[in-house]
């Protein structure tokens, strides 16, 4: 203990490696090694001084006690201010069992022990300049996290079609998601609180991140493909801006047919020239090469389908393989629609169902009424549907809910017609008017029993999977059905069960009023009278 440890004698034993990590066996063969003849005595050394003393480590080479960290410290030249050493922990080894305990108690006050365990926890002291970049890299890994959550968040918002803000930014469905999530992530409070990617700016920016993402590999497995066809429409929003709306249909390695929009355009005008520009900017734009094009599919609108200067033309003029065809179900429907014009009951009655429906749905007051008579009268609960004149699959719907709800209607019309005094009042009435009249009810028959048949083949040409073949199996089944339908014993028996239905409903058919003709087109001729109102309608429908 003279003098301060210059060098210490190497030993290759594992015990013996530089390491802070002191050998502590316990094994009895291994500690039998390090027993001292001690006069008639014979000393070992003990597994308990481990507890006492954590810094003891043991070298089986020379079966002595060490100090590991005083040892390290020596071993590595850290000591400088420890005026004296203690070799016996630190080079030569410590066995002197039988004064064990009062030399680790010595060497534990030394200064020597003393200034290694100061050098080691300075060795494990971390700089300000690594705190400082640790405590960045925690902050930053935990701010993406809570962002991955956000985004998320977003993302479940805009696939459930939800709105992303509300009347401020705390009620806001986004803050309020977030919150609901803090309940599983308290780390999501502070990021609430901080607001730093938050604002609506950056919410936006975030919103068409997800957006182009998405629409970036939507394009990318269209250029795969290489072949296309475009479907376009325009309509206008409710602020009565012109868009147009943009859809590429393609098929993939396995024969699966997608109809994926990509983009909505806002047109300053609807002239054939404008949306031609538009569509080409928007391919070029997504860089879909307009010379791959297969198809166009568009309404018949003279802009769109002109054989001359129409959409169509311009781009086959460009592309001709890139065949027009109008849409079939579009071309349906106005069909249903002009025959519907033309039979004046079948108008009649899509125009009363429209207007019932609006009569009846738009009042809170007009609807709990009617749901009053459902439960009291304790006839079908079925509720009222819209008929939009632009949705072509929802007339069935709609009439067959009128006349399974006819007889409550009738009660519900009559009580707003006599409790209600404003407009509402008297359209109620002329509503009930129309419906106790058996035209009336034999036009919604007639129009459900039309309908009913064509909305198969509607749904069937919309459907985006649809070939050519059951496109026209399933207009040829539509077009048996309808001839079935014009058939005199098909009709009578329409008739017939349409009267037994009505006798508790409405008012008993009737002949309309004879009219004679004007004598300048009188042709002299006997008028033709009918002697029912079933003679009259089987010649007339």
């Amino acid at each position: 203990m003279n003098s301060m440890p210059t060098s210490v004698e190497k030993c290759s034993a594992k015990c013996c490696e530089l390491s802070l990590t002191p050998f502590q066996p316990t094994n009895p063969s291994v500690l039998n090694k390090f027993q001292q003849q001690q006069g008639k005595r014979c000393r070992n050394f003990s597994p308990n001084w481990y507890s006492t003393y954590s810094w003891l480590t043991l070298c089986t080479t020379k079966c002595k006690a060490f100090c590991v960290l005083c040892r390290y410290c020596a071993k590595s030249n850290l000591l400088c201010f420890a005026k004296k050493g203690d070799d016996a922990f630190v080079s030569n080894g410590f066995n002197n069992w039988k004064k064990a305990l009062e030399r680790f108690s010595q060497h534990s006050q030394s200064d020597l022990h003393k200034e290694s365990i100061l050098k080691i926890q300075l060795i494990n002291q971390k700089g300000v300049d690594t705190l400082n970049n640790e405590q960045i890299m925690v902050s930053q890994r935990n701010h993406r996290q809570m962002l991955i959550k956000q985004l998320s968040s977003l993302k479940f918002l805009l696939r459930q079609g939800l709105a992303i803000k509300g009347h401020d930014e705390i009620q806001s469905n986004l803050v309020q998601l977030l919150n609901l999530r803090s309940n599983d992530c308290s780390e999501l409070n502070n990021w609430i609180r901080e607001r730093k990617y938050m604002s609506p700016d950056i919410v936006n920016d975030q919103i068409k991140l997800i957006a182009d993402s998405v629409l970036t590999n939507i394009i990318a497995d269209i250029r795969k493909v290489h072949w296309f066809s475009i479907i376009a429409d325009e309509a206008t929003d409710v602020s009565n801006k012109e868009q147009l709306t943009v859809c590429i249909r393609w098929v993939d390695d396995d024969f699966c047919i997608y109809e994926d929009p990509i983009e909505l355009i806002q047109l300053p005008k609807t002239d054939a020239e404008t949306i031609t520009r538009e569509l080409k900017s928007c391919l070029g734009k997504h860089v879909l090469p307009i010379a791959q094009c297969r198809g166009q599919a568009y309404d018949g609108a003279s802009n769109m389908s002109g054989h001359l200067n129409g959409v169509a033309a311009r781009i086959e003029k460009d592309v001709p393989a890139a065949l027009y065809l109008h849409c079939f179900a579009h071309c349906t429907n106005l069909c249903l629609q002009a025959v519907g014009r033309k039979c004046v009951v079948v108008r009649d009655a899509l125009d009363l169902v429209m207007e019932i429906s609006q009569l009846i749905r738009f009042s809170p007051k007009r609807s709990t009424l009617f749901s009053d008579v459902q439960k009291e009268l304790g006839a079908c609960s079925v509720s009222l549907k819209p008929l939009c004149p632009t949705r072509w699959t929802v007339r069935t719907a709609a009439i067959s809910a009128v006349l399974s709800n006819y007889s409550n209607l009738l009660a519900a019309l009559e009580q707003i017609n006599a409790e209600t005094h404003d407009d509402y009042g008297r359209k109620a009435g002329g509503y009930l008017a129309q419906m106790d009249k058996f035209s009336t009810f034999f036009g919604l028959k007639l129009a459900h029993l039309i309908f009913s048949g064509t909305e198969q083949l509607s749904l069937t040409l919309q459907g985006k999977d649809t070939t050519i073949q059951e496109a026209v199996n399933a207009t040829e089944l539509a077009v048996k059905y309808l001839t079935r339908l014009r058939s005199d014993s098909t009709f009578v028996d329409f008739y017939s069960k349409t009267v037994e239905e009505a006798k508790e409903l409405t008012s008993d058919p009737v002949l309309p009023r004879y009219r004679r003709p004007p004598h300048r087109i009188d042709d002299g001729e006997a008028p033709v009278l009918f002697s029912d109102p079933k003679s009259y309608s089987i010649l007339k429908y």
